[in-house]
Formats: C-alpha cells, sequence, structure tokens
C-alpha cells in the first residue's frame, strides 16, 4: 500500500503548543512590521504598553482556556475509559451467566432425549405386545401359511345332509385343536367370544348369517396341520359325518393366507384391574 500523506503540524500537534506558537509567531509579526513603517521618520515610535499588556493578557487567556480544554478534554477520555471497562466487565458477567444457562439447558436436553428413547422403546415394546395379544385374540389382522377348507352340504339337497351350527363348529374345534393359530369362516375372523349358531335357515356366525358353501381358512403349520386334524377327537368325529352325511369336504395346504381384524367388542363394564387389588376366586 502506498504510504499516507503526511498530516499538517497544526493538525497532529497539540492544542496548548499550536496555540503558543501561532500567537507568539502573531507578535512577532506585528512588532516587526511597527518598526519597518518607523524605519524611514525622524523618530522611533515604541509600541504602547497597554497594547503589550493586551497582548500578553490575550496570550495568558488563550493558554488557559487550551490548558482547560485540555484538562476536560482528559477527564472525559478517562470516563469514557472507564465506562467502556464497566460495560466490558457487565457483558463478561453476562455471558457467563448465558454460558452457564446454556450448559444447563444443554444438560436437560440430553436427559429429556434418554428419556424420550427409553419412552419410545417402551412404546415399541408395547405395541408389539399388543400386536400379539392382539393377533392371539383375533382383533387384529394375520398372514400366514395355513389350510383352506371348503365344506358345503350334501348335493342331494336331503335335510339330513345340511350342515348344521354344530357340525361348523366341530370342524373349528378340530382345526383349533390340531394348532391352528387364526381362524376364519367366510371371511369373518372368530375370536373366543364369536358363536356359532343356527338362526332360522341361515348359520350365523357373531350376528352375521353366512351360507353354504362354507370357506374356513385356518393359519398353522401346514405340513402337520392336515395330519393333526384327523387325530383330534373333534376332526375325527368331523370324518364321521362327512362319511355318513355326504358332505363335501376339501382341505389344501396354502403358502399364504390373509385373515381380517374382527371386530372390538365395546366394554361398557369392564376395566383393568391393577395387579394389587386382582384377588383369586375360587368357585
Amino acid at each position: 500500500m502506498p504510504d499516507r500523506a503526511r498530516l499538517p503540524e497544526h493538525v497532529t500537534l497539540p492544542l496548548l503548543e499550536v496555540i503558543s506558537r501561532s500567537s507568539l509567531d502573531d507578535d512577532y509579526r506585528h512588532v516587526a512590521a511597527l518598526r519597518t513603517e518607523t524605519k524611514g521618520g525622524t523618530t522611533t515610535q515604541r509600541p504602547s504598553p497597554w497594547l503589550a499588556g493586551i497582548v500578553v493578557a490575550v496570550f495568558g487567556l488563550l493558554l488557559v482556556t487550551a490548558a482547560v480544554q485540555n484538562s476536560r478534554d482528559a477527564d472525559a477520555a478517562e470516563a469514557t475509559r472507564e465506562g467502556l471497562i464497566r460495560q466490558i466487565e457487565l457483558r463478561s458477567t453476562e455471558l457467563r451467566e448465558q454460558q452457564g444457562q446454556l450448559a444447563d439447558l444443554r444438560e436437560e436436553t440430553t436427559q429429556m432425549q434418554d428419556e424420550l428413547s427409553a419412552l419410545v422403546r417402551t412404546e415399541r415394546g408395547q405395541a408389539s405386545t399388543n400386536s400379539r395379544l392382539g393377533a392371539m385374540a383375533g382383533y387384529v389382522a394375520v398372514t400366514g401359511e395355513g389350510v383352506r377348507v371348503v365344506a358345503d352340504d350334501n348335493p342331494s339337497g336331503h335335510q339330513d345332509g345340511a350342515i348344521w351350527d354344530e357340525d361348523l363348529a366341530m370342524l373349528v374345534d378340530g382345526l383349533w385343536a390340531a394348532g391352528a393359530e387364526a381362524v376364519s369362516i367366510n371371511g369373518h375372523r372368530l375370536t373366543t367370544l364369536t358363536g356359532i349358531r343356527t338362526a332360522g335357515s341361515a348359520i350365523n356366525i357373531g350376528n352375521v348369517p353366512i351360507r353354504p358353501p362354507y370357506t374356513v381358512l385356518a393359519i398353522g403349520d401346514n405340513a402337520r396341520l392336515q395330519s393333526d386334524f384327523v387325530h383330534t377327537t373333534s376332526g375325527n368325529a368331523w370324518w364321521n359325518l362327512v362319511n355318513n352325511r355326504g358332505y363335501v369336504f376339501e382341505m389344501q395346504n396354502a403358502e399364504s393366507l390373509n385373515l381380517p381384524a374382527a371386530r372390538r367388542p365395546d366394554l361398557r363394564l369392564v376395566q383393568p384391574a391393577s395387579p394389587s387389588t386382582t384377588q383369586e376366586v375360587t368357585p
């Protein structure tokens, strides 16, 4: 970078020195001018004493004014410096307090994040447990391998060849006993509360009437479900009905079955009991 232009001395010199120099120079020039004017005359006129006194008084006043101004400037500068120091100290104290608050907030945030993570893990565990219980109870849709069963009345149309509600219940009981984990009939999921009853000329699943043919889906180990079904009491009884009444019956393995969720009952009086209030009731 090029050097800055040097400032004049009257800008860089202190005020008191500038006044002293300029005042003395003006006095010298005034005296020289008086001598030059009187040098050609016959008599030499000396400057008036009162004029010199005025000059000296004015010069002294200027010196005093400059000294007072310098003193005031110094006091103002000192006050400004002390004020800045106090502001810096105050801001430094506030900064330390805010840094302390920030550290506390960070620690609190870390604790809340740990608590949130624990709650998320608990919620996931509860959701998994609820899903398993819902699948077991029949109130969650499920999918898996199993068997597909189709049962129908005797093609002859004879009254003795019709499938009754207890016959269909026997078929379902045999599947449960053989290891079925979920069962549906004609798209209606069975639960522990689902009844299979005859109403009029139709069999009702719960309160929903169904008509033959009856498609029964059962999710379970399809490598054993059919063979285990035959060896159950209910399954053996069902086979006897098929042979004696001529029911149409087919059972096939299925690699993928989709069973819907049953409608949840409206519980109005039942409330969960805490372990401390639960008592064993002996009939």
